[in-house]
């Protein structure tokens, strides 16, 4: 059978705790006490007749700092030895209460409250309860209530991109929670993790069940806004959580919703939607920085500068549509690479064999060194109105691309050496200004793509 340990707070008033005691019958009573008040300790064992029992003196009893460590120790010595713990802190000081609360909500024990049983227990409704009127009332644990670690915990792991861990804290709120309120909160919360986590993979849709209860897909943009932007704004708590107590949070979800739209929505120029992917690959690179994931980083920054090069192709109209709809992958056009060179810039790119180029095959399959020299053939002759930024673009191409050597001898590439945080935010730093030489509103695009965060709220 569970022993049952009681543990008091001892201030002037006596029968309180002796009440507790004869009524609850536990097989330990555990005295915190002051030094003047030990002796109401030892008046109440002799009243009840206790033979088990335990002493704690308090150095300071007008200490909170003093009673809840006292009272921590108190609970660690009896969960030791096998006890179930009960707090009572009917009497005594405020801080000498306030500790023994705080350390029962800590440990997660139940704690009492011997009140007024009606509204005439008191004289005059104000003082001590009268002898005969008393009531115990027990006390719920809010941090159980109203899931306060859980919240906490989940916001954090949010904040550190550590989907999986937020999405459980989240879950455990949920089934922890008596208020519908919150309940609403956790949920739309374990959403919104779900939403980051697809978001943070790449990926462009999520799956999700329908009103027939049957898995289907839909975009990113769309479950945004149907399932978590909708959600909000047509529930009245809702909204007030999200304006009123996180607006930072709130705002960078819309945000993000503007940003998707462009960077999902179906659009003729598909050119419209591929540019914004650079933005978002830039902040997952910079997002595994801030994890601490170096490798990670620098691969993600390598895509970047061969998405640049990519970018700038297609602009030439040189990239196939068909195939990059269809795909997402980046071919050159033999045809309007033939179309729009002259003789002496044919017989270069003949020259340097890019890509293993052969004019028998319809589309051209290039890596990251070989976009760069196509461009720099087509454009260092030209006058036409992006040829000059285009040489720009490849003489940085040169200057950055040589910070990425590390990369090629790190664990994640051919090596074995895992590259730190000096390495990645240098070629990280190197990829911003290479970008913004393709776009000047990279950096408000950037912003637009940004994770929301719950620190930002105390800002």
């Amino acid at each position: 059978m569970t022993k049952t340990a009681l543990i008091l707070t001892i201030g002037l008033a006596t029968e309180p705790s002796i009440k507790r005691i004869n009524s609850l019958e536990p097989d330990l009573v555990y005295f915190i006490h002051s030094n003047k008040s030990k002796e109401n300790a030892l008046f109440i064992i002799e009243e009840t007749g206790i033979s088990n029992y335990e002493f704690k003196e308090l150095e300071d009893h007008e200490s909170v700092d003093d009673a809840f460590v006292k009272s921590l120790e108190c609970i660690h010595e009896l969960k030791e030895n096998g006890y179930e713990v009960i707090g009572d802190f009917t009497v005594g000081t405020k801080p000498m209460v306030a500790g023994l609360v705080m350390a029962c909500v800590e440990e997660k024990c139940d704690y009492k409250y011997l009140g007024e049983s009606s509204d005439d227990a008191r004289e005059s409704g104000m003082g001590p309860v009268r002898s005969g009127f008393e009531k115990t009332k027990d006390q719920e644990n809010p941090y159980e209530n109203y899931a306060i670690n859980e919240f906490k915990s989940g916001k954090e792991f949010f904040d550190k991109y550590q989907f999986l861990a937020a999405r459980e804290n989240f879950k455990q709120a949920e089934e922890k929670l008596k208020y519908c309120e919150l309940k609403k909160r956790s949920k739309i919360f374990i959403k919104i993790v779900d939403f980051y986590e697809h978001w943070d993979k790449f990926n462009d849709e999520i799956i999700v069940k329908n009103n027939q209860n049957q898995l289907e897909s839909i975009k990113l943009n769309k479950f945004l806004e149907s399932e978590i932007l909708e959600s909000i704004e047509n529930d009245e708590d809702l909204l007030k959580y999200f304006e009123e107590e996180i607006p930072n949070f709130y705002n960078q979800l819309k945000k993000n919703k503007l940003f998707l739209d462009k960077k999902i929505a179906p659009t003729n120029d598909i050119y419209k939607n591929i540019s914004y992917y650079l933005p978002d690959l830039l902040n997952n690179a910079e997002r595994r920085i801030e994890e601490g994931k170096y490798d990670d980083a620098v691969a993600r920054l390598y895509r970047a500068l061969e998405l640049v090069g990519q970018l700038r192709l297609y602009k030439y109209k040189f990239i196939d549509k068909e195939e990059l709809n269809n795909s997402k992958s980046f071919y050159v056009k033999k045809e309007e690479v033939i179309k729009k060179s002259n003789s002496a810039e044919l017989a270069e790119i003949k020259n340097k064999n890019l890509g293993k180029w052969r004019y028998k095959d319809k589309l051209l399959n290039l890596d990251l060194g070989s976009s760069y020299r196509l461009l720099n053939i087509i454009s260092k002759s030209r006058t036409d109105d992006f040829s000059e930024s285009t040489q720009d673009l490849v003489k940085s191409y040169y200057r950055v691309h040589g910070n990425f050597q590390k990369r090629n001898t790190s664990i994640l590439a051919h090596g074995l050496r895992p590259l730190n945080e000096r390495d990645a935010k240098k070629v990280y730093d190197l990829m911003i200004k290479h970008s913004s030489l393709l776009s000047e509103h990279i950096d408000n695009n950037r912003d637009f793509a940004r994770f929301p965060l719950f620190a930002n709220e105390d800002e």
